[in-house]
């Protein structure tokens, strides 16, 4: 009977470890739904969009490789990026893709393809053109007809430019 109590106990003490909670916050169902807390590169990259659109704005989660995610990281040319896609609306919905370059810890507002009445479904990146450059790939659709459309952009000095 020992035995059986005692390896009971182990699988109850398994299972409480799984959950993620600990022993003081067990029966605090408050903490078990709050979100994770993000880390200061995210607080960074949040705020520099915050100051660049000067308006209130909500990520736009995409399909990036097989999973939804807001933000799409790429090393081109031994060179850090990261587009990050948000919506903000100003009696139209603009979608935004807004370009950082990582510049020594922090990450910079290099450009942004705005398109309005258009919602970005997924975004990729591949060399589309076969010129051993790796192109960003952008697939969305017109809100007000859902006509499908693919914008595909080039990571140069000066910004983004489209591939034609």
């Amino acid at each position: 009977m020992k035995k059986r109590f005692g390896t009971i106990l182990i699988f109850i003490a398994i299972l409480t470890v799984l959950t993620g909670c600990s022993i003081n916050d067990f029966f605090d169902v408050r903490s078990a739904m709050s979100p994770p807390s993000i880390s200061d590169e995210q607080i960074g990259v949040e705020n520099s969009i915050r100051d660049y659109l000067g308006s209130d704005f909500k990520f736009s989660y995409i399909a990036i490789d097989d999973k939804y995610s807001s933000a799409l990281k790429c090393n081109i040319g031994g060179l850090e990026y990261m587009m990050v896609f948000c919506e903000t609306e100003d009696k139209l919905i603009k979608s935004h893709s807004i370009f950082f370059e990582k510049k020594g810890d922090k990450w910079v507002v290099k450009d942004d393809i705005v398109e309005g009445n258009f919602k970005i479904r997924s975004a990729c990146i591949k060399d589309v053109n076969g010129d051993g450059l790796d192109e960003i790939v952008i697939e969305g659709a017109r809100i007000s007809n859902s006509k499908p459309k693919t914008y595909i952009y080039q990571i140069q000095k000066n910004g983004i430019v489209p591939v034609k």
